[in-house]
């Protein structure tokens, strides 16, 4: 008797042991029908235990572990194709029942003991009979019903370990769904059993009648009946330490207080130092007369005396550095404006070899591979589980409510449930017939049964079987309640729960018939993007969605209706992102019109208007953005809408900037005449750019030529009309600019980055800062003193760009930090140009050298990258996207702004104090800036506390 698994039948009611009471595979149940998987029973066959081998043991071993004793010494008493229908069964249960272990194989263990135990004849009893005819037409008599014995403790601990699953589509219980009409909170053992020996319940192929004995009419448990609780086994999860109490000075924050303490005081010891040195500056200037001769003096005559111990190592490394880069730049730009008529042609066949794999750019729309990282731990456990078992399904849903609604009566009034239930009726058979014609999918029309989620007959699809979560069946149109006195099943068609909370909304306690709304959930399969079934899926979802919105939009259309689709969010950014397309479209032609008149003036429209040399700046970088993307799409590497739209904008507003600076070159140094000049100005930016270089050098001939004919004797000489572009564009917008609170933003369909995003977000911006650093002191000569300047201000527009951001309501996730690290590119543009005006400017004092570097290179800076960036970045506060409005418009408006107010007036100041840098200024520099950043890290952290409640 050690073989027997959990059950024991009565001594004076049983056959001698050895012995089966069926065998073999009858045929189906005659008395069942519409069952959801095809109701096979055994033959009834009085016989000696079979003895397994070959495939029939191993089959067994799959099937019922607990049976299997070795091949050649295992007996049983069901054959290969009754183990075969039972392994049909029991894969549907174990899908659901498998997040426990144990009470999966004592499910198993039930099963395989009644249909395979070698000692069947001891643990049942036949009880009904049905003549079923073979095909070959001999008649047989089948076993559609019997009597099992179990003991009373095996179903006890069965039923403890399977009743706490639960099942992560609903959140609700699955004992809840084995247990018929009385749901998880009246399930018992007995009645557990009960449904399951029920054959109407569209599972049991025949009629099961489990008698629960006790402990004296039994044996006992035999080894291998696995008894353990799930919930019991697991280890009790300990208590968390308690949080520490936080650091408080009175009823402030400690470290803020601290760290406004150090602050004060570094600013105090600045100040000090400020104050000494301007004091013993005017001391000196008071001690030291300067002879004035009364005859002209050129601005650029020196006026004090170097010699050469005043020359040090630094100096002659950043001369030599000048020299090798400004021959080096002076070859290529002199190259480049002699043969314009080669290199544009040459330039444009590059351009367009790289630009003509647009044609193969591959646009990313999927919202889970626009935000989530292709190598996070939560994307890569995605791929496995689509890998194993096919991606998730799709939810489409539809909620219909009546606005105004009366209290519910049980009268026919247009608002009863009754009526809604109707609507809802006709929508859901609308939807069901809709037919799709997928010509170049299927080659045939696609109904809903083609696509629904089918959890419990995915081999035969079909409308009975779609997983569609409604409450329409369960009411008539005609009556308002026709619900039996004891109740209705919580089942649907398919063979699953209707959870009240997902087909009704609106109502009180359990009283459904009250409810103020209707949910209609249709699952889909889901596919992969490369499947052609994943194309007739989102086909009937953009049916789905058309069909509703013609019905929505129905004059006669009482009620209000809430919908959406698994496409609906990609649709949606797509949408907008479309919609948004004319608003670029206006910010580039804004852009483009500012250039074309303010890259030369915009006083003499007829000589000095560039509207050329602004088309061919704006050509030069749309062909630059062609050509980088067509290269990306050669390579494989994908883009999406918002890219297309915003990198060309960002890439225009900053190659604004070279041209107004080769233009300002062009007309305070090299006035209409031979622009290969050999001051140094001139030779640093005359190459910076060689394409756009070669177009101006046509440009330019224009304008030489005419002005050989004659005309006004001014246009011999250079005219600083910059300063009337700069009070032209300088106007105070008067507008004001309300942020958007609460709004709603793309759902993230993983949150994973936010563990590591102040982290990832600190290493990414110092990697951007080395480099930039490293090229600044290369670039300007191996100046370390400038290198370090531009460094300070790039790190103090960031930092103070991160504290703007709490301020207007901008979290700190990828996106934003991707625009942090575009606004170290943009910093740059501020700060060079003008730290290098005032490295290379040879006046006699830092005060001046600073006038000079502002006048001079500070036009330019502010027409080129301020009053560039500004008007196309206000015309995307017009967009429609959220996404755009907050992290394109609001924080590119906040960096330029900064970096304007940064690199015009701190820079030119900062070099006047620290133009000539020793080393004590640059520890008390970097200590004053990492306070800065600790003060602002803070009062983000505080504020965030305080006043930001995350949902």
């Amino acid at each position: 008797m050690s073989y027997f698994c959990l059950l024991k039948v009565l001594a004076s009611a049983q056959y001698e042991p050895g012995y089966c009471s069926f065998y073999e595979d009858c045929g189906l149940n005659p008395a069942v029908e519409g069952a959801l998987i095809p109701p096979r029973v055994p033959c009834k066959d009085y016989r000696k235990v079979v003895n397994v081998t070959g495939d029939h043991y191993e089959l067994l071993k799959s099937v019922c572990p607990m049976l299997a004793h070795g091949e050649g010494e295992t007996l049983a008493c069901c054959s290969i194709r009754q183990l075969t229908a039972l392994q049909s069964s029991l894969t549907l249960s174990k899908a659901v029942l498998i997040r426990c272990p144990s009470c999966a194989d004592n499910f198993a263990h039930i099963h395989c003991a009644t249909t395979c135990s070698p000692n069947q004849s001891q643990i049942l009893k036949i009880t009904k009979t049905a003549n079923i005819t073979q095909p070959t037409g001999i008649v047989k008599e089948a076993v559609v019903g019997y009597e099992a014995y179990i003991s009373m403790n095996f179903s006890d601990a069965s039923f403890r370990s399977c009743k706490n699953i639960r099942i992560p589509a609903t959140g609700g219980y699955a004992i809840a769904t084995m247990c018929g009409r009385y749901g998880s909170t009246l399930c018992t053992p007995q009645r557990w059993l009960d449904f399951q020996g029920d054959s109407s319940n569209g599972l049991a192929p025949l009629d099961i009648n489990f008698k629960l004995l006790s402990d004296g009419q039994t044996a006992g448990l035999p080894p291998g009946a696995v008894l353990f609780d799930c919930e019991q086994s697991c280890p009790a999860v300990p208590q968390p330490p308690p949080l520490p109490k936080p650091f408080m000075i009175g009823r402030l924050d400690g470290v803020l207080v601290i760290s406004i303490i150090i602050f004060s005081c570094i600013f105090f010891l600045i100040m000090c130092y400020v104050i000494l040195e301007c004091t013993v500056h005017i001391r000196k200037s008071k001690g030291t007369q300067k002879s004035i001769s009364n005859k002209d003096q050129n601005e650029n005559e020196i006026e004090h005396k170097i010699s050469s111990k005043d020359v040090t190592c630094s100096d002659k490394a950043s001369l030599a550095t000048q020299e090798f880069l400004g021959s080096l730049f002076l070859a290529w730009g002199t190259i480049m404006a002699r043969y314009p008529l080669i290199v544009l042609p040459v330039c444009l066949v590059v351009v367009l070899a790289f630009a003509v794999g647009i044609k193969d750019i591959e646009l990313t729309t999927d919202p889970v591979q626009l935000w989530s990282a292709p190598e996070s731990h939560a994307m890569r456990e995605k791929a496995f589980h689509d890998a194993h078992f096919d991606p998730f399904y799709r939810t489409n849903q539809l909620i219909l409510t009546a606005p105004h609604r009366p209290s519910p009566a049980t009268a026919m009034t247009p608002y009863s449930l009754a009526s809604r239930t109707s609507v809802a009726s006709f929508l859901k058979v609308t939807l069901t017939q809709n037919k799709l014609i997928m010509k170049n999918e299927l080659n045939r029309t696609a109904r809903l049964k083609d696509v629904c989620y089918t959890p419990l007959n995915p081999g035969n699809p079909s409308l009975t079987y779609c997983a569609v979560n409604t409450v329409l069946p369960k009411y008539s149109p005609l009556s308002f309640k026709d619900i039996p006195a004891l109740g209705m099943s919580c089942m649907a068609d398919y063979g699953g729960p209707v959870f009240p909370f997902l087909a009704v909304g609106g109502y009180e306690n359990e009283e459904y018939t009250t409810a103020e709304a209707l949910i209609l959930t249709f699952s889909l399969n889901n596919y992969t993007r490369t499947d052609v079934k994943f194309n007739v899926v989102e086909e009937w979802e953009r049916k789905f969605l058309k069909i509703v919105q013609e019905y929505q939009e129905n004059p006669n259309t009482n009620f209000t209706f809430a919908y959406m689709a698994e496409r609906s969010l990609e649709d949606e950014i797509n949408r907008t992102t479309a919609e948004d397309i004319p608003i670029f479209m206006i910010s580039y032609a804004v852009i483009f019109l500012y250039i074309s008149r303010g890259s030369w003036g915009i006083f003499i429209l007829q000589v000095d208007s560039k509207f050329l040399v602004g088309l061919g700046g704006i050509l030069v970088v749309g062909c630059s953005v062609m050509a980088s993307m067509g290269f990306y799409a050669c390579i494989g590497v994908p883009s999406s809408l918002v890219i297309l739209q915003v990198v060309p904008f960002l890439v225009l507003a900053v190659g604004a900037d070279n041209i107004f600076i080769f233009v300002l070159e062009y007309q305070v140094f090299v006035p209409f005449s031979n622009p290969f000049s050999r001051s140094p100005a001139s030779r640093s930016k005359m190459t910076k750019e060689f394409l756009y270089f070669s177009y101006l050098k046509l440009d330019s001939s224009v304008v030489t030529s005419c002005t050989k004919t004659g005309g006004n004797e001014n246009l011999r000489f250079s005219r600083p009309i910059w300063l009337g572009t700069i009070l032209s564009f300088r106007r105070n917008n008067q507008g004001t600019l309300l942020p958007y609170h609460g709004c709603s933003s793309v759902t993230y369909v993983y949150y994973e980055h936010y563990l590591t995003i102040v982290n990832e977000g600190l290493f990414n911006i110092a990697v951007c800062l080395l480099p930039t650093f490293v090229v600044c002191c290369i670039l300007l000569g191996m100046d370390l003193r400038s290198g370090f300047l531009n460094l300070l201000t790039i790190v103090m527009i960031t930092v103070d760009t991160v504290g703007v951001m709490t301020l207007w309501g901008i979290d700190f996730n990828a996106v934003s930090l991707i625009n942090l690290v575009t606004a170290v590119g943009i910093s740059v543009e501020f700060v060079s140009h003008l730290t290098r005006s005032f490295a290379l400017s040879i006046r006699p004092t830092k005060v001046e050298r600073a006038k000079e570097a502002t006048a001079n290179m500070g036009s330019a800076v502010f027409a080129g990258v301020a009053m560039t960036n500004l008007p196309g970045i206000v015309v995307l506060a017009l967009a429609k996207a959220q996404l755009i409005q907050i992290f394109f418009f609001r924080l590119n408006l906040v960096i330029t702004l900064l970096g304007m107010a940064h690199g015009l007036i701190f820079l030119p100041v900062l070099l006047s104090f620290l133009g000539i840098l020793c080393l004590h200024t640059i520890c008390v520099c970097t200590v004053y800036l990492l306070c800065i950043l600790y003060i602002n890290t803070h009062i983000h952290a505080y504020i965030k506390e305080k006043y930001v409640t995350f949902i």
